[in-house]
């Protein structure tokens, strides 16, 4: 049995996969984040989220885009081409369209 829930809820994804597991769940009654947690190996953290999604009628949007490094732009705002060219010039010194990728 187990078997059979965790490839099914592999086989979901987002929204879909938290809401079968919310399900599972309310079925398992009292206790059951905590069995399914243990037994079935789910996050509980992610049951929550599908049972407050199952209950409230609405999806969690999930924002795999705002994970992750940020570019060095965002980071650095005041960083441009020209100030990266006067490095390169300054440090290397001769033909910086080397250093910059731009020999052919």
């Amino acid at each position: 049995m187990k078997e059979v829930l965790n490839k099914t809820r592999s086989a979901l994804k987002g929204s879909d996969r938290r809401k079968f597991m919310a399900g599972i769940v309310k079925v398992l009654g009292p206790g059951g984040q905590r069995q399914a947690e243990r037994e079935l190996g789910w996050d509980r953290k992610t049951i929550i989220k599908g049972c407050h999604e199952l209950t409230g009628g609405f999806d969690c949007k999930d924002d795999f885009s705002g994970r992750g490094r940020k570019p060095t732009e965002a980071h650095l705002p005041d960083l441009s081409e020209t100030y990266i060219r006067e490095v390169i010039v300054k440090f290397k010194g001769g033909n910086h369209e080397y250093y910059l990728g731009l020999y052919a």
